[in-house]
């Protein structure tokens, strides 16, 4: 149970998540925002990580906290 309820919590954490990213969607779309940001392609730099992670979108960036954890709480 030590490592299976973690993973339930963090199964469902995401599935939270995807929700919430399809809600924010349609309410851009509602009030016609557009998106003309181009994103910078990802270095293996430290800087560059730090770069990425702060202009990915929500989604992503608590996806990636999520496996960090897990892989935190399996090792």
């Amino acid at each position: 149970m030590s490592i299976i309820f973690p993973f339930g919590i963090a199964i469902f954490q995401a599935s939270n998540i995807r929700l919430m990213a399809y809600a924010t969607a349609q309410r851009s779309l509602l009030e016609l925002h557009t998106w003309s940001a181009r994103k910078q392609p990802f270095t293996l730099k430290p800087s560059g990580f730090v770069k990425w992670f702060k202009q990915v979108d929500y989604v992503t960036r608590t996806y990636f906290c999520i496996a960090a954890g897990l892989l935190v709480q399996v090792s």
